[in-house]
């Protein structure tokens, strides 16, 4: 490996779905704190992010790595068609699902009040990537967080990432200094914008956080052919971002080495991490059913010594089934509608 690039890994087995699903349930055991009124333990050490925040990084990492190889295969319609498929009608089921049966199960008001609410219907903005909130009309109210499916947040901002992909691709020979300089850029509006900044600011200093880990996973897709492929440098890169934890600059060397870790891993975990997700990637419904799931047994949890292990511990199995429900049912057959309209067009009549 020791004259390798990245450009080595293209074609590889990887195991980016099943690192997705652990990312996924990592976040169950962030929330399991949040829904039972503690804090998240690397929260409390570094200052800086939860565990949840960085799965949600691994999740960002991970794109900026793949999407603009979605895009190369084709033309522009085609990438968004594809990731249309990809996320838009679980997404929407999954919206359903929290307004239609969640809502009504756990909501403190009279049926009839609960659907006439104006919350309910504008909560459907959410199937959509509206700026709508997560809240439904008498729902978890007396719990920690009043959220019904507050997992929905990160989709609107991995959106725009993938609308970003095209738009510096499309610059030809610029496309890897546009990249980089808006790489770098995040850096910086991440630092400058405070957390707690409201309306535009917010979204800004958010897409920024996150774009430090989309723009390094495309950074490493786009320079495959530089950058050192070394799996003594993953450790390192792994080491590095664990002793950062005792520093201001933690995010900053996550999106970086951590980065570069992540992916070297992803190409040289062995074939039996590859087939924990051998039969579908069901990372996505996890993470979007998880969170009203763990919701609804934060009651349950709380009679236990440990609530937020209870919590995450009930959570797992139940949203392990959802999401495997939601692949089977809905996220499979939309990717493969494709394919099949495509053969029966091409079938002589």
């Amino acid at each position: 490996m020791q004259n390798r690039t990245f450009a080595a890994l293209a074609g590889e087995p990887n195991g980016f779905d099943t690192i997705r699903l652990l990312a996924a349930a990592a976040v169950i055991v962030s929330h399991g704190f949040v829904f039972t009124g503690q804090t998240d333990p690397l929260q409390s050490f570094t200052g800086q992010a939860s565990i949840g925040t960085l799965a949600v990084a691994a999740f960002f990492v991970i794109s900026g790595w793949l999407i603009p190889a979605s895009y190369e295969r084709g033309s522009l319609a085609r990438f968004a068609a594809r990731r249309a498929r990809r996320i838009l009608p679980a997404l929407a089921v999954a919206v359903l699902v929290c307004a239609f049966v969640v809502g009504p199960a756990f909501t403190r008001l009279p049926l009839r009040e609960y659907l006439l609410h104006g919350e309910t219907w504008t909560f459907f903005g959410n199937a959509v990537f509206l700026p709508v909130g997560y809240e439904l009309p008498g729902v978890f109210k007396n719990q920690p967080d009043h959220a019904v499916n507050g997992s929905l947040w990160s989709l609107k901002f991995e959106l725009a990432c993938y609308v970003f992909v095209p738009l510096a691709l499309a610059m030809r020979r610029w496309q890897k200094p546009a990249v980089i300089a808006a790489w770098l850029a995040s850096f910086g509006l991440a630092r400058a914008i405070p957390a707690d900044a409201g309306g535009l600011a917010f979204y800004i200093g958010t897409l920024a956080q996150l774009f430090r880990f989309f723009g390094a996973g495309m950074l490493l897709y786009l320079l495959a052919d530089r950058v050192p492929l070394r799996q003594g440098g993953a450790w390192a890169g792994l080491a590095a971002v664990i002793l950062a934890g005792f520093t201001p600059l933690f995010m900053e060397v996550a999106a970086t080495a951590g980065a570069y870790a992540l992916v070297v891993f992803a190409h040289r975990c062995g074939s039996g991490f590859r087939r924990i997700t051998a039969r579908g990637d069901i990372s996505y419904g996890v993470y979007v059913y998880a969170f009203p799931i763990q919701q609804a047994l934060v009651p349950a949890s709380l009679g236990f010594a440990l609530p937020w292990l209870a919590n995450a511990t009930l959570a797992l199995p139940l949203a392990a089934l959802a999401g495997l429900c939601s692949w089977r049912l809905i996220e499979r057959p939309a990717l493969r509608y494709r394919r099949l309209t495509t053969a029966a067009v091409r079938m002589p009549s």
